[in-house]
C-alpha cells in the first residue's frame, strides 16, 4: 500500500529519512530505486553515517516522490482520468505507472514496478 501524507510526515518528524525514502520509492518509484535505497540504508547502518554522495542520491529519489503522498490514503483514479506518469491500480492489486494511451484501441500502456508492460483497457480493470 502506498505511503500516506500522515505516514510521510511522521517519518520525517522522527528523522527516519532512510525509511521515508524507502517507503516513497516502494510506493511510487521503480524497482531499481527501491533496491538502491535499500543498499544506501544498509551501508548507512553498517558505517554509522551516510556519505555525502549517498545522501545526495537518496534525497534525489525521495524528493522526486515527496509530493505524491495522498492526504487520506490512496486516491483511486478512474481510467478516463489517467494521464502519463499517474500511479494507478490495475488488475485489482498491482500498482503501475501510465506511459501512454493507444489512440486506436483506447488501451493504456502501463509499466509495473518490475518493469513489465501491461495494456489495460478502461472496461477491463478488474
Amino acid at each position: 500500500m502506498n505511503i500516506t501524507k500522515k505516514e510521510r510526515d511522521e517519518l520525517e518528524a522522527t528523522n527516519q529519512h532512510g525509511e521515508l525514502a524507502l517507503r516513497l520509492a516502494q510506493s511510487f518509484g521503480t524497482l531499481a530505486e527501491v533496491e538502491r535505497i535499500k543498499t544506501i540504508n544498509a551501508e548507512h547502518m553498517q558505517k554509522g553515517f551516510i556519505t555525502a554522495k549517498d545522501q545526495k542520491e537518496r534525497d534525489a529519489i525521495s524528493t522526486k516522490y515527496y509530493q505524491r503522498c495522498p492526504a487520506f490514503g490512496t486516491p483511486l483514479l478512474l481510467a478516463p482520468e489517467w494521464r502519463k506518469g499517474d500511479h494507478v491500480l490495475i488488475h485489482g492489486n498491482l500498482w503501475a505507472v501510465v506511459e501512454e494511451r493507444d489512440p486506436d484501441t483506447g488501451d493504456y500502456v502501463c509499466i509495473d514496478c518490475n518493469g513489465d508492460e501491461h495494456d489495460v483497457h478502461p472496461d477491463n480493470l478488474d
